[in-house]
């Protein structure tokens, strides 16, 4: 051989070897990939697509093409869902299946520790056996089938073990890994929000205990082809539905509760807090659940206080279809004290001098309780005007009067500006009146004056300090002199052009005396005319009121 050719022979030589080597030590280096596959799939007998919250299952196929026998120390980690909320998670039975079957036919139980927790995101295997494939024929394989579920509507969601995912050791002792990604999607169609609301059957109550109808809804009727299963003990939450009632809110003695669509809702008598589990909303319906609240003395502040009852849609309601309402289910609902207050002057004008009343009715709404009113706090209203002057206004003519008001006591109070109330008591459902007759008297002759007569929310004390009294406001006029006032009919005084309108104009005298000559004159707008006999003629009630005339154009 040629000194050329032979030294290019020899590098060719070791060049090759080099190769050979390194070829070698990389297969030694990272594992093969010919005998350990994945596959993934939906199990037998599952749907695909489901909708939020149905239960369908992934199948993981494991297998080995090696004839020489099996893989062992098989492990893999499947986060099924790493990131979407209400994504992919394990649901129902968890693994419901994990067997194997040899190249020849021989079925066996898998091996290993295998994770598939409920509500978990990760199916995991540590330690697994695939047997071995028949020479030339069948690999040996190990199925898989986990239960899961979505709570994403409208959405794809992907699965995947990617290339090197799964691992383990084949019959030689070599690495081995799936040397091609296993993906299986699940589409989940879309679902209309539930809707949860509540409403009580009375816009107020007072705090006696007095009894009101609260009313939970939840409304599935958006989607007529598909039932809302509700969360029960075990799921998370672990209730359908959750009221926790405001302050000032309890069940009621005799609760009443109604429920419905096999939900299990009982509550206690005195329960601050609503709890509903379980049931089914049926496709295209809703349900309905009923209990009986009470309004006690808890948090009363003022004669009324609003207290609004939320049922939050993130966090009190739950289901097994992972939908959350898109608002909340909120009703207000006004706690008043059991003390009323009210007030009225009769007339409601009033000549200078003439002697009139006023009415103040204190009202207990208990239907059990007596309210005892406290004789170290009596109750005042002076002046009753609100002015309290010497020379005008509102002065008591005589001792006011008492009735149903107990053993208190009641005096005038000084210039017979007002009176006091010392004591006294009020039957449950019962009113204790107060009459005051008076005088009025303007501040300026000739001028119409408004008195008003204020109770302060609260003024009225009694021995229970949670009762507060009601804010009760009333006005009068005091008039010395005429008055006029004019009205028409129609009331809204739109007519169409040539039909008639009537005018009436009252002339009162709340003068000390008659008045003589008193002449009233009414010019009547531009465009109009007098219709002297049709449809009626212009008339003048009232002895000894005469002497009515007319001047102006007028029909034919």
């Amino acid at each position: 051989m040629p000194g050329g050719i032979s030294t290019r022979f020899r590098r060719f030589a070791r060049s090759l070897a080099a190769v050979l080597v390194v070829a070698f030590a990389w297969c030694f280096a990272a594992p093969a990939f010919a005998a350990l596959g994945v596959s993934m799939s939906i199990a037998p007998t599952y749907s695909n697509p489901i909708f939020p919250g149905d239960v369908t299952a992934f199948r993981i196929t494991l297998t080995n093409s090696d004839a020489a026998g099996p893989v062992t120390a098989v492990a893999f980690t499947d986060t099924i869902d790493a990131a979407s909320p209400g994504g992919l998670k394990i649901t129902g039975g968890g693994l419901v299946a994990y067997n194997c079957v040899a190249g020849d036919g021989t079925v066996s139980a898998g091996q290993g520790v295998l994770t598939a927790t409920v509500g978990a995101h990760v199916i995991s295997l540590a330690g697994g056996v695939v047997p071995a494939a028949m020479g030339g024929g069948a690999s040996g394989r190990c199925d898989i089938d986990v239960e899961v579920t979505s709570g994403v509507r409208n959405s794809v969601q992907t699965n995947t073990l990617g290339v090197g995912a799964v691992t383990g050791t084949d019959f030689a002792a070599s690495a081995v890994a799936n040397g091609s990604p296993a993906v299986q999607t699940v589409t989940v169609n879309n679902l209309n929000l539930p809707v949860i609301s509540k409403a009580f059957s009375a816009a107020s109550i007072t705090r006696t205990g007095q009894v009101v109808t609260l009313t939970l809804t939840i409304d599935n009727s958006a989607n007529p082809s598909q039932n809302l299963p509700l969360n029960g003990p075990g799921d998370t939450p672990g209730f359908a539905l959750r009221d926790i009632l405001p302050t000032g809110l309890l069940v009621a003695d005799v609760p009443n509760a109604v429920t419905a669509c096999g939900i299990t809702f009982a509550p206690a008598a005195g329960d601050g807090t609503l709890m509903a589990t379980g049931g089914t909303v049926p496709a295209g319906g809703s349900c309905a659940l009923k209990v009986d609240v009470k309004a006690t003395t808890a948090g009363a502040s003022a004669f009324s206080n609003a207290v609004t009852n939320t049922v939050h849609a993130a966090s009190d309601f739950g289901n097994r279809r992972g939908l959350t309402p898109a608002s909340d289910a909120t009703a207000s609902l006004a706690l008043t004290s059991a003390l009323e207050v009210s007030k009225v002057f009769s007339p409601g004008t009033v000549s200078a001098g003439q002697i009139a009343t006023l009415t103040i009715t204190l009202a207990n709404k208990s239907i059990s309780t007596t309210i005892s009113l406290d004789g170290a706090q009596p109750f005042m209203d002076s002046p009753i005007d609100g002015i309290g002057n010497a020379g005008f206004g509102l002065k008591l003519n005589a001792d006011p009067t008492l009735s149903g008001c107990g053993a208190g006591v009641v005096a005038r109070t000084g210039g017979n500006l007002g009176f006091t109330l010392t004591g006294g008591s009020i039957a449950p459902s019962s009113n204790c009146v107060i009459t005051v007759t008076y005088q009025g008297t303007p501040q300026t002759a000739g001028t119409p004056q408004a008195f008003t007569n204020t109770i302060a929310e609260g003024a009225v004390k009694t021995t229970d300090a949670s009762l507060v009294s009601q804010l009760a406001v009333a006005s009068v006029n005091v008039v010395d002199q005429l008055t006029v006032s004019k009205s028409v009919s129609p009331a809204s005084g739109a007519v169409g052009p040539g039909n008639p309108v009537q005018y009436t104009i009252t002339v009162n005298n709340f003068a000390a005396a008659s008045l003589g000559n008193v002449k009233v004159t009414d010019v009547l707008p531009a465009g109009m005319l007098l219709l002297p006999t049709t449809p009626a003629a212009p008339a003048l009630s009232g002895a000894p009121c005469a002497g009515l005339t007319m001047d102006g154009a007028s029909t034919p």
